[in-house]
Formats: structure tokens, C-alpha cells, sequence
């Protein structure tokens, strides 16, 4: 059931001074005077150098685990290590263990005997004394120094391991009185929390903030807000709102084979005490399927705590991924017409999570506004039991889900620093992360805003078609690829990326040397008509400059923009290429520039690319949707606002032969 918990916690917060002695001291009849006031911010200061000497004083530059460390129980069980979420960092190509690659890794050949308590199977608690101090890909790295201070077995044993040089060097806490710990006090650390999912749903996997959630589907029925303000969280009882991995008659038949296939797989891996159900989701034409491994029993760790724990229903522990479980798929779309929240989904997103123990409900908080500041919060609350998922529109899917990969060599470049040692003090920021993605480039797909379903469908195979170019290309890109109904959409994600991260544009839109023509509420479930755009004022196009807009444009809606709306820093310096795949576009104007000739001019060391003469996706005379494409017919290319080339070459372009 949607819930209002979160506004009125946040209309609860109560703003305090930071230092209330000196607010009082201000407050009194008699004023302090200069005297008194510098004795005070002295105090503020020295109190201040204190702490940071303190601080100082109690972290250490330690090394993490990598898939190559020994990890033992006491009694010779041996952790089998894999790194999923932390394989992009690797030091002499051993991939780093993050703290989610380690919860619940097994352990193999214990000896415990069974009057004491029997053999440890997994690594059931992670506290945070084990981990360093910042995050490597939005997860924590384990020092090797802490893992007994901080990692227990299922049995309640703690974990240790051999230490192993690497060239890591990460910010940790001093592992001063890591060894002195006994099993009693580790126990004793173990704070108990109401274990959360978070929904973040966004344009793209770029975007800072999320979409506000009006309307959501789950399993067949659709929860709406019945207020201006979005839906903030949902309550699922798992008996009654999920349904067994068995059971997937209603799905895309695509659906079932892959939800078939996993569930034979995670039977295999997962032999003992564990239900298997799945919550299906639908926001848009994106439906996200979460399937819920559930440990039916209780880690002896954690019985004792078990007896007072309030909230038995959420189930003991923390959620976390089994990115070999995770994948997204595009499903067959046989009628555009029967797409949408009321009807079927367009892609498809299937996270597979490892519950916490025994759970029988799940809270699933719905993300709204700003990440930094849902995050900023979250640390405040010190919330260690809430995992994040991500829905993008139109699909995404992350480097580390494995499912479906047939080889474990991964093709993305791994960061490697074999030959020198990286540091990542607590004032640095994650020089790892920025590493990895310093040579990625951004290219954009921007489809749809037809008033025609038709048209939009083509678009969008035509917008596949040319995406598969680019991977093949290059394929360790960053791809965004979204359906667009106003030209305020395509400049907001434009402006959204990095400086000089943009390599390439791709626009498949309608449009003339004027601009692209864009409605707003155009999608690829329902058609509108020319009395619903002069009626609702829908024109939400993409113009070549406020002077075409003015010539041009009629019915204007407040999302229409001009091609100088657009940040062009964001794109890179050299061989920037966009491409317009719409009708006579790449020609120009005899008294006022064309979009093409101004987009040009905007990115001079870069090309822009498109059609003399109107256009069609019938390429080859193709009567295959699949294979749709515009690429063909007489095209312009332009370089600082002149036409360099004229081509009649089929699909992919490429420069350096035809320049």
C-alpha cells in the first residue's frame, strides 16, 4: 500500500543551532563582547583540531581482498571467493571483492562438528569496522587487516584471512585491535535494522534526480496517487502480491524461458531451505521483474538477536544482488497499439536478490527528487540495510549482470594498476571510478514524437538498427537510448552529461530544414490528431533558432526549444557526429540558416549529417519492420557550416574513406 512515511518524517525535522552554548550566549541581555567571542571560537577550534588529529590517528592505508586472498573459518573452512560488482578493479589482473561479492559467499570444507554447532556454510554478517572507508562503484572493498574484526560465519564464527600484498592502498580503519576481537564482542556489533528496497527510476543512467512515480503496476493491478504528490513507497506481502518462479503462465513468452532457465539455475546453486517467488513491476512500457531467493532458516548468528528483533516480518539481515542472476531484454512488440502501463511492457529488467532471512514482506520506497540529498539523508539515518535499485525507461543493463554471458572474459577494459600503487585517501574522491570511465564515450538515440504510432515504431527499429552499428564500432561506449515526445527531454540529457563526453547525436525524429517536429504526449501506444495538438498547444518541437521557431511554429508548447539550448561543451572537441534521420534536413535556407548548417556551426571540428531529400525507412525496398533503416537516399554532410560532402552511401558512414 502507498504510504505518506517519508513527507512527514521530513516535515518532522526539527532545524537545531550547530553549537547551541554560543547561540544562547548571543541570546542573553548582555551581548558577549569581541573578547569573549574569540575565546569561544579558540575553544571551536582547538576542539575541531582535536577531532582531526583523533581521526588521523584511527584510519590506515590498508590492502582489500582480491578473488586470489585465503579467507578461513577457525575450523579450516575455506570461503570460495568471486568477484562480481568489484571485478572492474584489479590489481595484476586479480579482480577486488566488494562487500556485496563476499555477504553469503560459501564456505567449503568445514569441520565444526555437529554438537558444536555444525559446519559454516556462508559468510552470513559483514560489520562495518571490516570495510575502507569510501566506495568502489557504489559498494565498499574489505580490508584484508579487518576481516576478523568484522566478518562472521553463519555459525557465528569469526573469519580470517592470510594476509597478501596487492598494489591497492585504500583509507580504512587501524586494524590496531582487529585480532583482539572475541566471537562474544564481534556479536555484540551487530545492529539490527529494518531491512529497505529503494526504487530510482530515470530517463537514463546518467540522470542525478529520478521520475516521479504517479502510477505503478504490480503483478496485474495498477496503484496511482490520487494527490499532486508522486506515490513514496509500497508495502508487498510476499504470500499474497508475489507469485512462485514456478508460476509464469501470465508473462511474455520471452519471459518465461528466461525466468524457466534461472530458476533451474538458482535450484542448482541454492539446494536447501530457500522459497523462489517474484514480484512483477510495470512503470511506463518498462516492467521490472524482482525475483526473491528467501532463506527460509535462520542463521544460528543470528537466534539469539532473532527473539527481540522488531521487525521479524521484513526478515533478519540485508538485502543484496546475484548479479549472475540479473539480466534485460527487449520483448517482441507485435501491435504498438497494446503497449503501455494498461497494457504490455517493451522491455523487460529481471534483478534476482538474495532476501533476508525469513522475510515475509518487503518495503519498497519509491526514489524522488535529487540522489545526492536521498543520500546525504540516508547517512545521517545511518541506513546500512537499504540496497538501491535502478530502473531505466527503455532499458539498461549493468556490466557486472552476468546471466546469459557465455564466456566470463569480460570486454569492458578492467583498471589495472600493476604498475604503480593507487591511493584513495578519505579526502580523495574515487580515482578508480573516474578511471574507468575517462575514455568512455556518450552517444545519444533520441526517438519518437510522431503524432502517428506508425511512425514511431519505425523510428524506433531504425534506432536499433543504427545502434548496433555503433556497438559493433565501439563497443565499450556508454549508450542512451530513449523515446522522446518534447525537445526539452533531448537538451535537459544533453546538458545532463559530462564535459566533452558526447562523441555522437543520432536524431530520428520528423522534421524539415527548419527543425524536428516533436508532440508532446506522442508515444507508441496511442495515435493523436491534429484537433488534440491545436487544442492542447502540443508542439514541443526542436528548432533551428528563435527566429524559426517564430516563422514556423505554431500550437507551442512550453517544452519547445531551439538548438541553443543546448550546452555544446558537453560534446567532445574533435570529430563530434550527429546525424539527423528525418526529412530534408540537411538542406538549407535562402534568408535564415538550416538546423543543420547551425548545429554545424556549433561543433566546427565535428560533422553533421543529413538528408537532402524527404527520407524513408524502406531501405533495400525492405518490407521487414526489423529491418528499417534510413540511412540511403542523397545525404549532406556539413563541417562548420558548410556542406563538404554529398553522398549517396548506404548505412554506416565512414569518414575517414569517403573524406
Amino acid at each position: 500500500m502507498p504510504t505518506n512515511e517519508t513527507r512527514q518524517a521530513i516535515q518532522s525535522i526539527e532545524i537545531k543551532p550547530i553549537d547551541t552554548r554560543f547561540t544562547i550566549n548571543l541570546s542573553t541581555q548582555t551581548p558577549p563582547t569581541k573578547h569573549t567571542e574569540l575565546q569561544h571560537r579558540q575553544t571551536l577550534q582547538q576542539k575541531q583540531d582535536s577531532q582531526t588529529k583523533d581521526s588521523i590517528q584511527s584510519t590506515a592505508m590498508l590492502h582489500p581482498i582480491l578473488e586470489d586472498n585465503e579467507i578461513k573459518c577457525p575450523h579450516n573452512g575455506v570461503v570460495k571467493l568471486k568477484s562480481n560488482k568489484g571485478k572492474s578493479f584489479t590489481s595484476k589482473g586479480i579482480p577486488m571483492v566488494l562487500e556485496s561479492d563476499l555477504l553469503n559467499a560459501p564456505i567449503i570444507g568445514c569441520t565444526n562438528p555437529i554438537l558444536s554447532g555444525g559446519p559454516c556454510t556462508s559468510v552470513s554478517v559483514i560489520l562495518p569496522s571490516s570495510r575502507g572507508l569510501k566506495k568502489f562503484n557504489d559498494d565498499y572493498p574489505i580490508m584484508q587487516d579487518l576481516v576478523s574484526s568484522g566478518c562472521l560465519t553463519d555459525k557465528g564464527f569469526p573469519l580470517t584471512c592470510t594476509p597478501k600484498e596487492n598494489t591497492f592502498r585504500i583509507n580504512s580503519p587501524n586494524p590496531t585491535q582487529a585480532n583482539n576481537q572475541t566471537k562474544e564482542s564481534l556479536l555484540s556489533h551487530i545492529q539490527l535494522t529494518k531491512p529497505i528496497l529503494r526504487l530510482h527510476y530515470k530517463i537514463h543512467s546518467h540522470q542525478k534526480d529520478n521520475l516521479p512515480i504517479y502510477r505503478i503496476k504490480i503483478q496485474d493491478s495498477i496503484i496511482e496517487s490520487h494527490t499532486n504528490s508522486p506515490l513514496d513507497s509500497l508495502s508487498i506481502d510476499i504470500a499474497k502480491d508475489t507469485k512462485a518462479l514456478d508460476d509464469t503462465q501470465s508473462l511474455d513468452s520471452n519471459l518465461q524461458d528466461i525466468l524457466s532457465t534461472l530458476y533451474a539455475n538458482l535450484k542448482d546453486t541454492y539446494t536447501k531451505h530457500y522459497a523462489y517467488h517474484y514480484l512483477s513491476l510495470q512503470l511506463d512500457s518498462n516492467a521490472l521483474i524482482l525475483i526473491l531467493l528467501i532463506p527460509q532458516s535462520i542463521p544460528k548468528v543470528y537466534k539469539e538477536l532473532y527473539k527481540d528483533y522488531t521487525y521479524k516480518d521484513y526478515g533478519i539481515g540485508k538485502y543484496h544482488y546475484l548479479y549472475n542472476y540479473c539480466t534485460h531484454t527487449m520483448l517482441e512488440i507485435a501491435d504498438y497499439t497494446q503497449v503501455g502501463l494498461a497494457h504490455n511492457p517493451s522491455n523487460a529488467t529481471i534483478l534476482t536478490l538474495h532476501t533476508p532471512y525469513k522475510a515475509q514482506r518487503l518495503e519498497l520506497q519509491l526514489a524522488n527528487g535529487l540522489d545526492s540529498i536521498l543520500e546525504s539523508k540516508d547517512r545521517e539515518q545511518n541506513l546500512d540495510s537499504l540496497l538501491t535499485l535502478k530502473l531505466i525507461n527503455g532499458g539498461y543493463k549493468e556490466k557486472y549482470w552476468s546471466f546469459g554471458e557465455e564466456v566470463e572474459e569480460e570486454i569492458e577494459e578492467k583498471i589495472d594498476i600493476s604498475q604503480g600503487i593507487l591511493i584513495a585517501s578519505n579526502d580523495d574522491a574515487i580515482a578508480y571510478q573516474a578511471l574507468e570511465e575517462m575514455n568512455k564515450k556518450v552517444r545519444l538515440f533520441f526517438y519518437g514524437g510522431a503524432r502517428n504510432i506508425g511512425d514511431n515504431a519505425a523510428f524506433y527499429y531504425a534506432s536499433l538498427n543504427v545502434v548496433s552499428d555503433y556497438k559493433r564500432h565501439y563497443p565499450d561506449d556508454t549508450y542512451i537510448h530513449m523515446f522522446v515526445d518534447s525537445a526539452k527531454t533531448i537538451v535537459d540529457t544533453i546538458n545532463a552529461q559530462k564535459l566533452h563526453s558526447i562523441a555522437s547525436l543520432d536524431l530520428f525524429f520528423h522534421g524539415s530544414k527548419w527543425g524536428l517536429y516533436i508532440y508532446k504526449g506522442s508515444s507508441m501506444s496511442r495515435n493523436l490528431s491534429l484537433e488534440d495538438v491545436g487544442q492542447y498547444n502540443l508542439n514541443a518541437g526542436l528548432y533551428a533558432s528563435k527566429t524559426t521557431s517564430i516563422i514556423t511554429a505554431t500550437d507551442v508548447h512550453e517544452d519547445k526549444r531551439t538548438i541553443y539550448d543546448i550546452k555544446f561543451d558537453r560534446f567532445i572537441t574533435q570529430n563530434t557526429y550527429i546525424e539527423i534521420h528525418g526529412c530534408e534536413s540537411g538542406g538549407d535556407l535562402y534568408i535564415i540558416d538550416s538546423i543543420t548548417k547551425n548545429l554545424s556551426e556549433e561543433i566546427p571540428h565535428g560533422y553533421v549529417v543529413g538528408h537532402i531529400t524527404k527520407a524513408n525507412p524502406n531501405i533495400d525496398n525492405t518490407k521487414d519492420t526489423k529491418k528499417q533503416d534510413y540511412r540511403h537516399g542523397k545525404r549532406a554532410i556539413w563541417q562548420n557550416g558548410k556542406v563538404i560532402k554529398e553522398t549517396t552511401q548506404k548505412r554506416w558512414i565512414n569518414l575517414g574513406d569517403l573524406l
